[in-house]
């Protein structure tokens, strides 16, 4: 049995550009979706910071949580239709 993590693939993926003159721009995947989802997370929690009192270590293990969850109900969203 793999432990891998659904990482949701790239989030902001940008392809191969060829201009004109023939030159190459090499496309990026960019952040995994997991981790755009982690630091959207950790932003909304961040907002009233004075009220959160987690330390750093528990805020990304949350911040990672929330990211897994929407994951997987993305992908069972999609499943679904």
């Amino acid at each position: 049995m793999s432990n891998q993590i659904n990482d949701g693939g790239p989030a902001f993926p940008v392809s191969d550009c060829v201009y004109p003159n023939g030159e190459v721009q090499t496309g990026s995947y960019g952040m995994t979706l997991r981790d755009y989802f982690a630091g959207q997370a950790l932003a909304g929690m961040n907002i009233k910071y004075d009220e959160y009192t987690a330390t750093d270590t528990q805020s990304v293990y949350h911040a990672y949580r929330i990211a897994d969850y929407m994951i997987s109900q993305k992908n069972l969203r999609i499943s679904t239709l």
